[in-house]
């Protein structure tokens, strides 16, 4: 197999690989990319004649494949949704055809363009999977998304150099340096205690903390601060975010050494990508997504959490795993609705060592009531939107929370089970 730059007379045969190259795709369901005739006959004759595209011959010389090669900034590239590597020069593959006669196409393209550039940039279509495979198994990292025109997105993907080179992201790599955990903190403060550290100079280092802006990205701020000032990390809330933004926002909070990463609404196509880069636990049930490690059980005693009915069991999930993931003991009781309460009082034993309780109820929400009438320790209730027409979306379960006439009873938003095992976690974690 030879690669070689391409002339005018290979116009005709690099027009037929891309032709097959289509058809392969859309045979593949792809219909998404590679439209309207694109990549247009002029737009290859440019490329030639800049010197940017080159062929594939295999045996006899025929050719097999084609793609062009650009060094230089790429427009396209300047915005990403997520973040590039590296700073430094790169070159980018563009529009790799294959007529599917010769393996290999893909990392013999990659390896030639590198004894250009070592720095390297591609892009393709979701849902090119064969593609997105190829650049994967070639090295490349998953960047973000950018945009070729209006609402066109493609996957981005970057390979760096090997290490040793000077790249640009020595400065954010410094700016990692600065971050502080809470460990890091404490050893400040001994050195101090120590003489090993001057007082104002540990005071400029804990002023910076807060505004050490590494891991911000376009479409998000990260708040680096919070374990410090709450105690607990920050947690993604996936719904309304792409698959590649809430990859970028894992990337970026592992950059800033952060250990458990919670990811709560998420798709199961974002954790699909996620696991692509990291180890993830998912849960499909209830949505929550879990990239790095659960805290050990530092929980004072333990949270039990009580549901109306099965139905409940999504947000029951979401507030358990929470809880669970923060270090906690849960302790699960599910279907001990009202409607048969002899299954709530069978497990009276469970609910008086309770050191906090999560009452999970749609229809008329009555159960966290009852609870709230049985036990001393908080009880937080959780309204579902489990219910027929009257229950408007779980407003009347919500309403009869809030009116409960059980003291000791606090009510969190309608499906929020998120919000309650991280409540159930703060109180499970307070001395006294």
């Amino acid at each position: 197999m030879k690669i070689r730059t391409a002339n005018e007379g290979d116009l005709d045969g690099a027009m037929q690989i891309f032709e097959t190259a289509r058809r392969t795709m859309r045979r593949l369901g792809n219909d998404k990319q590679w439209i309207k005739g694109y990549p247009q006959r002029e737009l290859i004759l440019a490329d030639i004649r800049r010197g940017e595209f080159f062929v594939v011959e295999g045996e006899g010389g025929n050719l097999c494949a084609c793609f062009s090669f650009i060094i230089g900034e790429e427009p396209s590239y300047s915005e990403i949704e997520g973040a590039w590597k590296s700073g430094e020069p790169y070159g980018t593959i563009h529009r790799i055809g294959s007529d599917g006669t010769q393996k290999g196409i893909t990392p013999s393209a990659v390896e030639f363009c590198k004894t250009k550039i070592p720095h390297l940039r591609i892009d393709t279509h979701e849902c090119n999977s064969l593609m997105r495979h190829q650049i994967e198994k070639c090295g490349f990292e998953f960047c973000g998304v950018i945009y070729v025109g209006k609402n066109n997105p493609r996957f981005a993907y970057e390979l760096c150099p090997e290490p040793g080179t000077k790249k640009r992201t020595s400065n954010r790599a410094k700016r990692r340096e600065k971050f502080m955990t809470q460990t890091e903190i404490r050893d400040l403060l001994n050195q101090v205690a120590q003489g090993e550290t001057s007082v104002d100079a540990a005071m400029l280092q804990l002023r910076k903390a807060p505004f050490d802006d590494f891991g911000n990205l376009k479409f998000a701020k990260l708040d680096n601060h919070r374990a410090l000032r709450q105690g607990l990390p920050e947690v993604v809330y996936g719904a309304g975010k792409t698959p590649a933004q809430i990859l970028s926002i894992v990337k970026a909070l592992r950059e800033t050494g952060e250990r458990t990463i919670l990811i709560t609404r998420m798709a199961p196509e974002a954790a699909a990508l996620v696991e692509k880069t990291f180890p993830i636990e998912y849960d499909e049930l209830s949505k929550v997504g879990l990239v790095g490690e659960r805290k050990a059980k530092d929980g004072i005693g333990k949270i039990v959490i009580a549901t109306g009915g099965t139905s409940d069991a999504p947000v029951a999930e979401e507030a358990a795993l929470t809880a669970e993931i923060f270090g906690n003991e849960v302790v699960r009781l599910y279907d001990v609705g009202v409607a048969g309460l002899h299954r709530l009082l069978a497990q009276s034993g469970e609910l008086m060592t309770a050191r906090v309780i999560i009452a999970i109820a749609g229809m008329e929400g009555a159960l966290a009531s009852v609870i709230g009438g049985l036990v001393s320790c908080p009880v937080i209730a959780v309204p579902t939107s489990v219910g027929y027409g009257a229950s408007f979306g779980g407003l009347s379960a919500l309403l009869s929370m809030l009116n409960s006439c059980a003291s000791g009873v606090s009510v969190v938003n309608i499906d929020n089970g998120f919000g309650a095992g991280y409540l159930a976690s703060i109180i499970n974690h307070m001395g006294g």
